[in-house]
């Protein structure tokens, strides 16, 4: 995530409820976090058919060729047992609401005995601006029953964990259903990944996500007070996705885009999206002054909100520029579409699979650094919470070699209390968020220039490019950096003497 302080300056990125159902949606500027306080109006449309068994995998993408004799030569595919996510938002009138219905096959490589989901609207940051998620339903193989965990959220703020316990445990292998119905309240003049502004709404990490990490379980690392972290998810196949709003809505989202259903009652409007392989969904609604363009054959649309000074085909190049040089460092873009949406209130940029929210006159680093993460957290994952450095160090590293400002950033001084410390997680990070960025972002960035300098600019970046192949679409880790970089010694002992790594 990107947090947009100057130009030399970037940070980024319980109780039981199975009985309830779904409330309908209402056009009230006035929308309520209680389920029994909701008024009556039209309900959710339906989502189509459960997900097909076998999701489709799409071609491996080809990266930069490099002299290594193991790196590979296509991004690696992503996981053909990952999960199938549908999901269907319904915007009221006025923009304060949105309604959701989620569906989710999932196949564990590991027996499960329940379910967890992450209700990321409810961290701190955002429920201190009116936002709230509220689930009203969430069944899976006859469970109904479920819980929910502070896990970081305020007091009064319902939690941010779901745990919806099963009847019976399902083994390594097989698959599960599951369905959420829910809703967002979104607060007006947020400064995070969920809000509102006039007639423009956004929602980022806008549904119940599934936090699982293949291979190790589930990911319960408490929410944090930092702007926009931390999220953990595997990449899944968002099979479709429906955006219903109103007629003058434009919608940018993560995605493809594909038909658009008009004449819905009200005059409303339905639009459809998918993707192959996200880890994670931003929407944006609303009046929007959209500039569209191809950089290297990926589309590029960015949408300013009205009010906002931003020159949307200014803002369409300068991202253009950023992509040309990211893809000639990293490889290939990851994802069918680039979409930018420029909303008031955010003061910095935050980063989705395929799509940036950016706060107003972000001309600085901070665009840079949103382009970077769709290749560090979009195509490569991490677990926000426990390895923060793994997206936000390299966002930080590839902005620097882009804009040339490096040297500035080896001038800032970073706090004793991260000193050599940027592989700590977001739990120590949380009681004092002021020494965050400098400590793992410039402090990260830095450490990484270093690795460069002390390797050689062409090696070094060819261990990155294979390291972005062979992790594509999958949650990295620290050990997967050991090895990505092992034929490298000088570059793992400046890892470890900052502290991105355990001590070898």
């Amino acid at each position: 995530m990107a947090l947009g302080i100057s130009v030399l300056a970037v940070a980024c990125s319980g109780g039981d409820g199975g009985d309830a159902t779904l409330p309908a949606a209402s056009d009230s500027t006035e929308a309520s976090a209680s389920p029994s306080a909701t008024p009556s109006a039209p309900s959710l449309p339906p989502l189509s058919e459960s997900p097909a068994a076998s999701p489709a995998t799409p071609a491996a993408t080809t990266a930069t060729p490099t002299p290594a004799a193991s790196c590979p030569t296509s991004y690696a595919a992503p996981d053909a047992r990952r999960p199938i996510v549908t999901l269907a938002f319904w915007r009221n009138a006025d923009g304060s609401r949105v309604l959701g219905q989620e569906k989710v096959r999932f196949t564990p490589d590991k027996t499960i005995d329940e379910l967890v989901f992450r209700l990321w609207p409810n961290a701190p940051r955002t429920a201190s601006a009116g936002v709230r998620m509220n689930v009203y339903r969430a069944e899976a193989a006859g469970a109904k029953r479920f819980t929910l965990e502070s896990a970081g959220a305020p007091p009064g703020v319902p939690g941010t964990l779901l745990r919806l316990k099963l009847l019976t445990p399902v083994p390594a292998g097989q698959s599960i259903d599951a369905v959420l119905d829910f809703d967002v309240v979104l607060g007006a003049g947020s400064d995070d990944r969920v809000g509102r502004s006039g007639a423009t709404a956004w929602w980022g990490s806008g549904f119940p996500l599934l936090a699982w990490e293949s291979g190790r379980g589930w990911a319960r690392e408490p929410a944090t007070r930092a702007f926009a972290e931390a999220t953990t998810s595997e990449a899944f196949d968002l099979r479709a996705m429906t955006v219903e709003t109103v007629a003058s809505d434009v919608v940018l989202a993560t995605g493809r885009a594909g038909r658009v259903e008009t004449g819905r009652p009200g005059g409303r409007v339905r639009r459809h999206f998918s993707a192959p392989a996200v880890r994670d969904v931003m929407v944006a609604a609303g009046p929007f002054r959209v500039s569209r363009r191809t950089e290297g054959g990926v589309p590029i649309a960015v949408g300013v909100a009205p009010g906002l000074e931003d020159d949307p085909v200014q803002m369409a190049r300068l991202h253009a520029e950023a992509l040309r040089s990211h893809v000639g460092r990293f490889g290939r873009y990851g994802f069918t579409d680039l979409q930018v949406a420029v909303v008031p209130s955010i003061r910095g940029g935050i980063e989705y699979p395929g799509a940036i929210l950016l706060g107003p006159g972000q001309l600085d680093s901070t665009l840079s650094h949103e382009v970077v993460h769709q290749w560090f957290y979009g195509l490569v994952g991490d677990n926000q919470g426990r390895d923060p450095w793994l997206d936000e160090a390299f966002a930080t590293y590839g902005e620097a070699l882009h804009r040339g400002s490096g040297p500035a950033y080896r001038q800032k001084t970073i706090p004793a209390y991260g000193v050599n410390r940027v592989g700590k997680p977001m739990t120590y990070w949380d009681p004092r968020p002021g020494d965050y960025f400098r400590s793992v972002y410039i402090q990260g960035a830095v450490m990484l220039l270093d690795a460069r300098e002390a390797v050689g600019a062409a090696r070094f970046d060819a261990l990155v490019r294979c390291y972005v192949a062979a992790r594509a679409s999958s949650v990295s880790t620290v050990q997967a950096i050991e090895r990505a970089f092992g034929s490298a010694p000088a570059a793992l002992r400046i890892f470890r003497r900052e502290g991105a790594l355990p001590p070898g």
